[in-house]
């Protein structure tokens, strides 16, 4: 069975959407910043856009940048998103919650011998 969408392009066509949703958030909290959350989903979804399109140079950059640093990003635009809700819920923003993806991702990528090749 022949390969239809390659990965690199379906990462291309995730970055081109969640970059109009982050120009569209950022919009919105420029226009009215009383919103903090929507200050968090912004930045969650610039995090994704820069996460995805380092995902969709895993065939022509080095493996750490792509595959790496990609998904770090990604895991911080996840957890930049779930912060943007609990602060539209009322609950502070928690720093440690939001560096436990990232930093779990990097440690396990860094130090758990082929993982990042399980990944990619």
């Amino acid at each position: 069975m022949s390969v239809i969408l390659s990965v690199p392009t379906i990462m291309i066509c995730v970055a081109i959407t969640v970059l109009i949703v982050a120009v569209a958030l950022t919009l919105v909290w420029l226009h009215d910043n009383r919103e903090k959350a929507v200050l968090w989903w912004a930045v969650g979804m610039w995090s994704a856009v820069l996460g995805a399109s380092l995902l969709a140079t895993r065939t022509v950059a080095p493996h750490w940048i792509a595959v790496g640093g990609g998904n770090s990003l990604m895991t911080l635009a996840f957890a930049l998103v779930a912060t943007g809700f609990a602060v539209f819920t009322g609950n502070r923003a928690n720093g440690h919650v939001i560096a436990l993806g990232p930093v779990v991702w990097v440690g396990s990528y860094l130090v758990v011998p082929g993982f990042g090749e399980i990944v990619a």
